[in-house]
């Protein structure tokens, strides 16, 4: 589904969708939050260094773990909420990493370069608007997972009746 097709659909199930998109997610200015974020070894170091330096986040890195494994750093990132970037696709599995315990994941594709690992987060984070969520409500990633590329995302996340869904969104 492409993004104006998702944001059509809303306005469809809500006619009062544009006001209150404008009234309340627009208008009101949230606090000047950094996004807890932490950096897992496998993103490229180009990109970490954008992260490090960008004023918009507050990045963790290395740890120290007794064993380095991914459940470890998910409980830890969950306990501390601090949203976790990778490249490691297993951190979709929900069996291994439940979504109504996750911190937020975003999984950037494997099959990016350098580069492109940072324009599809660029994309991601300026259509999602994932910081200015963050920045409104500090959980706001928490029970969310994300798996981005150049043509889009995939949103998992938990309905209002505790199921998983999922959304595709193509830019």
């Amino acid at each position: 589904m492409k993004l104006n097709e998702y944001l059509e659909s809303l306005r469809k199930e809500d006619p009062e969708f544009d006001k209150w998109f404008k009234d309340n997610w627009i208008a009101w200015t949230p606090p000047k939050r950094k996004a807890k974020i932490f950096l897992d070894r496998n993103i490229p170091q180009a990109l970490k260094n954008e992260i490090i330096t960008s004023s918009k986040f507050k990045a963790f890195e290395e740890v120290k773990f007794s064993s380095r494994e991914d459940i470890e750093i998910y409980n830890h990132c969950s306990k501390n909420n601090l949203l976790i970037l990778t490249n490691d696709n297993e951190f979709w599995n929900d069996r291994k990493f439940p979504l109504i315990k996750s911190p937020g994941v975003i999984i950037l594709s494997t099959h990016l370069n350098e580069r492109d690992c940072s324009i599809a987060l660029v994309y991601f984070l300026t259509y999602f608007d994932l910081l200015g969520g963050i920045r409104r409500f500090p959980n706001f990633a928490r029970k969310m997972k994300f798996k981005n590329s150049k043509m889009g995302f995939i949103h998992k996340y938990i309905t209002y009746e505790n199921k998983v869904d999922k959304l595709q969104i193509e830019y």
